[in-house]
């Protein structure tokens, strides 16, 4: 794996991808995109019956001009859709957002044979 620092805009995070597990294929409606998963908490509904209010509560402290600590991210190749290995709630945060930041730091770890990890669950 190589492992990189990269800057993220509002747009990025929107297309970030969930591991692929249940609770994060059900939150988004299936697409595992945060952008999606933002739009299903917005509108109140929740995945397996679990409360939204931690995300709503990281949006705030975003909000108020905190940063989380970095998230970390894998990708097959710097053409492929970007995974969410740690950092699964702060993105999501980071969506629902008002004052969503211009950037956001990261850590990539790229390598081709990542969606062979953990039983396919980045790919």
């Amino acid at each position: 794996v190589e492992w990189f620092e990269i800057e993220l805009g509002p747009d990025d995070i929107d297309e970030l991808r969930y591991i692929n597990y249940s609770y994060w294929i059900e939150l988004p409606g299936g697409s595992r995109l945060v952008k999606d998963a933002a739009d299903t908490i917005r509108q109140g509904r929740t995945a397996y019956e679990q409360s939204n209010q931690a995300f709503l509560d990281l949006a705030a402290y975003i909000d108020g001009g905190q940063a989380p600590t970095e998230m970390i991210l894998v990708a097959s190749n710097r053409d492929s859709p970007i995974t969410i290995l740690e950092g699964h709630q702060r993105a999501t945060a980071y969506s629902l957002s008002s004052k969503r930041p211009e950037a956001v730091k990261a850590i990539l770890g790229i390598s081709p044979g990542i969606e062979g990890w953990s039983g396919q669950n980045f790919g």
